[in-house]
């Protein structure tokens, strides 16, 4: 078809750090948005551990900041959007990737480190199993953003010696850009975003290299857009239902005829090409249908399946 000993937050402060950030977050909105109706807060994550999962690593010309391999586990909330299906509504179990680098160094202003970011950062939200899409896209895509930062507002900051940092970004300070196999994004003028960070170890410092210090930390945030996105219905277009007839020594067969016969009862015939591949196109989504064989050499099972998104691996071997 298409194709660890570290101690579990408790769920108050997990409520309390996201409604920090979504606070935060809708001020920066207020402030900054053109758009003429109210900026929303359209979805938000935090981790579902407490594990170091963000990791600060210097290094010089270039430091980054990402997450560890494997992503962090996270809940990620889609909020307010109206018409999501009930698999898409309430906690999806998630992993949170994200990537950004930087070449400016950190500078310290009245007991407040900041590293400012010059590279392109990503966080992508990614849903442990796929959901049905009406994109095509892969149906694990719950959110992507990127941002062209401009290091002269675009930073990672905290008080010095402290165990928590936040970064932030909104147009039109920064290029923004969110995609997701389920939300449409054209109508957004403005878009925002807001990250924290607790759990900072060690405590934000400066290195003599001019970088923050390697640390590690846990994650949360918020997404922000004005106005807020929509849903994006299933359409009717048709699915291509295809695969391959095979011989018994493995190899295509050729000219045999496969027929699909739908929901209604009407059949459409499709004759195997000389690698044995056949397709059918156009196919009503929703419906089942029966494929099944006719070949002078070979007897085949036929096939009874549901169709949804477009199917290319259905091969038929012989009894």
């Amino acid at each position: 078809m298409k194709k660890e000993s570290f101690i579990k937050p408790t769920i108050l402060w997990s409520m309390a750090f996201v409604v920090s950030l979504m606070l935060f977050s809708t001020t920066i909105l207020n402030a900054q948005t053109t758009c003429t109706s109210a900026s929303v807060t359209f979805a938000q994550f935090n981790q579902t551990t407490n594990r170091p999962d963000f990791v600060f690593t210097n290094s010089s010309p270039v430091s980054s900041f990402a997450t560890t391999a494997g992503g962090a586990p996270v809940s990620f909330t889609f909020l307010g959007i109206a018409g999501l299906p009930a698999e898409l509504s309430g906690p999806q179990s998630a992993r949170a990737f994200f990537s950004c680098q930087t070449s400016v160094t950190a500078f310290v202003n009245v007991g407040r480190i900041t590293q400012p970011f010059n590279g392109t950062c990503t966080i992508q939200i990614i849903r442990d199993v796929p959901a049905t899409t009406p994109s095509g896209g892969s149906g694990t895509n719950l959110l992507t953003a990127t941002i062209v930062n401009d290091p002269t507002t675009s930073d990672l900051s905290g008080d010095t010696n402290s165990n928590s940092a936040g970064f932030t970004a909104s147009t039109p300070l920064q290029m923004i850009t969110f995609s997701s196999d389920f939300l449409s994004f054209g109508a957004t003028q403005t878009r925002n975003l807001a990250l924290g960070f607790s759990s900072v170890n060690p405590l934000l410092s400066q290195n003599p290299n001019g970088f923050l210090n390697s640390f590690t930390a846990s994650g949360a945030g918020t997404f922000a857009s004005c106005p807020a996105p929509t849903f994006m219905p299933p359409t009717a277009a048709g699915a291509t239902v295809g695969g391959r007839v095979l011989a018994s020594n493995g190899r295509g067969l050729a000219k045999a005829r496969v027929t699909l016969t739908n929901s209604s009862g009407e059949t459409f015939t499709s004759i195997t090409s000389s690698f044995g591949y056949y397709e059918f196109s156009d196919v009503s989504p929703g419906q089942t249908v029966i494929l099944s064989v006719s070949s002078k050499r070979y007897q085949f099972t036929p096939r009874v399946l549901n169709v949804g998104e477009d199917l290319y691996d259905l091969d038929f071997i012989p009894e």
